[in-house]
């Protein structure tokens, strides 16, 4: 945790920057605030603006859920998407492995491959939601609560988007029936909630919960894209 903190100072810093394999546990826990801010894809928008992509993040919960979809342009019209999800087990450490310590940690990932056709139909579902608008500032997303974020890169326009339940804009984005035709990792969907003040750091320090409390985070939107330390 003391290593965590130290990477979160400058939050989105190159020495804790994501550049690939989300789905290890410790690469998650050092790169997630910049996986869930988009640095990669910022970097890969500026650097090859023909780029197409889009990263979808559900935060069921941090604690019990987080489902991940990356969609990449294959350059002949068509898209690959990558789902993966935190399976409902994870960190039992009765399934651990010895050949494999990291098993427990390691999230369930698919593959699908779209037609340019699939891909055209796909975007247009994206759009509809708001997929490639900004996010408004000043919409916080707690980690005990549920939220979709989306980080796509289009035409050389990178945008960064926020949905939280409860809040006023939820209602707007129709993600998950998008995403769940694409999803084969057999992984339940955790159904979305209002971040609740019981599942609050206050409430669960009091009750000396320390391990839960230690693992909550708020973020805030600002200018296209995320604000504020955890």
């Amino acid at each position: 945790m003391a290593a965590l903190v130290i990477c979160l100072l400058p939050l989105l810093g190159a020495a804790c920057s994501y550049s690939g394999g989300i789905e290890n546990p410790l690469t998650r826990k050092a790169t997630w605030f910049s996986y869930l801010n988009g640095d990669d894809v910022r970097d890969r928008c500026r650097d090859y603006p023909d780029r197409f992509e889009v990263r979808l993040i559900y935060n069921g919960n941090f604690k019990q859920q987080v489902r991940t979809y990356e969609i990449n342009g294959d350059g002949a019209g068509g898209a690959r998407v990558t789902a993966r999800a935190m399976p409902q087990d994870a960190g039992n450490l009765l399934n651990f492995k010895l050949e494999d310590p990291l098993a427990t940690g390691r999230w369930e990932k698919t593959t699908t491959t779209l037609t340019p056709e699939e891909r055209a139909r796909l975007t247009e579902r994206l759009a509809d939601s708001g997929v490639f608008q900004r996010v408004p500032s000043g919409i916080d997303l707690k980690s005990w609560g549920s939220y979709w974020v989306s980080i796509a890169c289009r035409d050389g326009e990178l945008s960064f988007n926020a949905w939280r339940k409860g809040g006023d804009r939820w209602d707007q984005q129709n993600l998950w029936e998008i995403v769940k035709p694409l999803d084969d990792t057999g992984v339940a969907y955790y159904t979305p909630h209002p971040a609740r003040f019981e599942d609050s750091p206050t409430i669960t320090k009091s009750a000396g919960d320390r391990r839960a409390a230690d693992i909550h985070f708020l973020m805030t939107t600002g200018d296209n894209g995320l604000i504020g330390l955890p």
